[in-house]
């Protein structure tokens, strides 16, 4: 094109005339404005773009990948628990079995120790003793045979010491018989921590409807082990009153006894009449020491003569 002032050709783009600098009316693309993007777009200005679908596609797949991440772990804590629970329930049902396992590997050997022995031994767990030697039965200072308000049955009432040094615990077994020689019972009874040289009483239920003769008896002795024999610390007083007797009984030792029971025997011309028992405790069950308990024996029976005797035993120390 020619500028219309001077007339010089100039370029058809031109803004200015070269010749005389009139303006020729064309301008140039406002720069502020947006202009279309073209080329690759993955990397303008040095920095990453990104497509808007390709973003979006991203943010579904990220979403995705989260959701089944959140689900893995959920799954992995809910099989760790069930199989936890599984573990739980297989330990309890086999305790027993592991104890008697672990119990029957790191126990001693029973045929290690003595044979007599009434001493407790601290490498036996669970209060076991050692065996007494069964020749030392007690000895039977009388016996007794005593109809009972039981129907058809009688008691074998035995009056018993202990020969022995050590504290035992007793058992008997007997055999009653009629006066053809016929079985016609058979019955037990037991005492605990009966002390050397100590006296006290034992005594059987036989049932049976038949009079009994005589008896056949066999005895079982174990030591007491921690059990001592409260009868050397406890003394006691017997009044004898019209029905019965009023006795007062002490604990002259150091530590309150346990299961202390007395009985009184009724005897009328040498003939064991009636018999009954009581023990003598506190409150709390236990015989304290340096106390003075006292109890009320009656009878419906005559009698002309009474005996007592006691049984209970302490623990050391406590």
């Amino acid at each position: 094109m020619f500028c219309r002032k001077c007339g010089k050709e100039i370029p058809d783009d031109s803004v200015f005339c070269t010749g005389c600098g009139l303006p020729t009316g064309i301008t140039t693309p406002n720069s502020n404005q947006p202009q279309p993007l073209t080329g690759n777009m993955n990397n303008v200005g040095n920095q990453q773009m990104y497509p808007v679908t390709q973003g979006v596609s991203q943010i579904n797949q990220n979403s995705e990948n989260n959701k089944k991440s959140g689900a893995g772990k959920s799954i992995l804590i809910t099989l760790l628990i069930i199989f936890g629970a599984v573990i739980l329930v297989v330990v309890i049902i086999c305790m027993p079995i592991i104890h008697m396992v672990i119990g029957g590997l790191s126990s001693d050997n029973e045929d290690d120790y003595p044979e007599i022995s009434a001493v407790y031994s601290e490498k036996w767990p669970k209060n076991r003793f050692e065996a007494v030697d069964m020749d030392h039965a007690p000895e039977v200072l009388a016996e007794y045979t005593l109809p009972s308000w039981i129907f058809d049955s009688s008691y074998h009432v035995m009056i018993v010491r202990n020969n022995y040094s050590e504290t035992v615990d007793i058992e008997t077994n007997s055999v009653a018989y009629n006066s053809n020689g016929k079985v016609v019972s058979s019955s037990g009874g037991s005492i605990q921590a009966l002390g050397s040289k100590c006296i006290s009483i034992i005594s059987e239920l036989h049932e049976t409807p038949e009079q009994i003769d005589h008896y056949d008896t066999s005895f079982s002795t174990s030591g007491s082990g921690i059990y001592k024999s409260a009868i050397p610390y406890l003394s006691y007083d017997v009044n004898e009153i019209k029905d019965g007797a009023v006795i007062s009984v002490t604990n002259m030792g150091n530590y309150s006894s346990h299961s202390v029971e007395g009985t009184v025997l009724y005897f009328l011309d040498g003939e064991l009449v009636d018999k009954n028992s009581k023990i003598f405790a506190n409150d709390d069950l236990d015989f304290k020491p340096q106390t003075t308990i006292t109890e009320q024996f009656s009878t419906i029976f005559d009698f002309d003569s009474i005996e007592f005797y006691l049984e209970g035993y302490y623990i050391k120390g406590k």
